[in-house]
């Protein structure tokens, strides 16, 4: 059982209202802390509003740098007759509806990147309180930080695929419906419409569609995103004379072309899954997996790779870096306040 204990050593940053962990006196849970030699937060309500408030600016430079090329993935995903590769796509998609078409939905993808964000970065930091580096290896990337790492992200994978999904069906079907008017046909529904479509149809449970396919999916990405974004920052520490701005940047985009370039062939049938009204929560993933590779070959599960790609690096090098930067400047500000 938790109990709030107040850190009073020179050195320690504990807060009275922080949560600790480990064995203590009293019965209080409480973990060693190595700065000031007794013990360190684990849940700090302080660092979580951090985590958030960070995210939130991270995934609005992530959502807006990333939206032309998501646009592109997800049409070129669910109609892959209709395009002759990435680039026929982005001129259709101009000519037939103007430069702005490629941020349709937009806001919808903005809603879910913040919640998608929020939750990810929230619990992958808590996750890594609650599992410290030990202090033979605190700078240091050993094999087992690496796993560490790894399995971390992977856990927040699952979790932010819950918070993500519903977003991630309005964005699909909003985008799809666009790809699929016609001139002459009644104005294609926008997010607002399609939300109300969907709650119409199918329910709450529509929000939900595919996602069985969504965890597939963000799973496997956020282990290997967290986990080679770590890996990079610390090389590009140790072995350049890179800023820290440089690092992160650079770090992100490599992070987010090895997430995405590990899981686009799940991507693909999430696409189709979602973009779908006769698909439920789960059950359909394997089928649609194999229906694409019967179909179209092994090649079909990368449809959308190349914008998919191009957009992995600005994009998620802007989350990151605007992450780190808000999360660097509210420290700054609450060490000023201290004083």
């Amino acid at each position: 059982e938790a109990q709030l204990h107040p850190c009073t050593p020179p050195g320690c940053k504990r807060e009275p209202w922080q949560f600790e962990i480990g064995s203590g006196e009293g019965g209080g849970l409480v973990r060693p802390c190595r700065s000031a030699g007794m013990s360190e937060p684990v849940f700090s309500l302080r660092e979580t509003i951090k985590d958030v408030a960070s995210s939130v600016v991270g995934a609005a430079a992530c959502c807006y740098t990333g939206a032309p090329f998501d646009t592109v993935k997800v049409r070129m995903q669910a109609r892959p007759d209709k395009f002759l590769g990435p680039v026929n796509c982005a001129y259709k998609t101009v000519s037939e509806e103007g430069v702005l078409a490629l941020w349709k939905g937009s806001r919808a993808t903005l809603t879910g990147m913040v919640m998608e964000n929020a939750a990810a970065f929230a619990v992958n930091e808590q996750l890594k309180r609650i599992f410290p580096a030990s202090a033979e290896s605190e700078g240091t990337m050993s094999a087992s930080e690496m796993a560490k790492g790894v399995v971390l992200g992977s856990i927040t994978g699952i979790v932010t695929a819950a918070v993500l999904c519903p977003a991630e069906v309005i964005k699909t079907k909003t985008q799809v419906a666009m790809a699929n008017h016609k001139l002459g046909d009644p104005p294609a529904p926008n997010e607002f419409k399609m939300l109300r479509a969907v709650w119409s149809k199918q329910g709450p449970r529509g929000f939900y569609t595919g996602l069985e396919a969504q965890a597939m999916r963000d799973g496997p990405f956020y282990a290997v995103f967290f986990g080679s974004y770590e890996i990079s920052v610390h090389l590009l520490r140790q072995y350049t004379l890179l800023p820290d701005e440089a690092a992160f940047f650079i770090s992100g985009g490599i992070a987010g072309m090895v997430g995405w370039g590990a899981v686009i062939p799940f991507d693909g049938p999430k696409s189709i899954i979602q973009a779908s009204w006769k698909t439920g929560i789960a059950g359909d993933f394997g089928s649609t997996f194999r229906t694409v590779v019967r179909e179209r070959g092994l090649g079909g599960l990368y449809a959308g790779f190349a914008p998919a790609m191009c957009r992995a690096f600005p994009a998620n090098a802007a989350l990151f870096l605007g992450y780190e930067m808000t999360k660097r400047g509210l420290n700054d500000v609450e060490e000023m306040l201290q004083f």
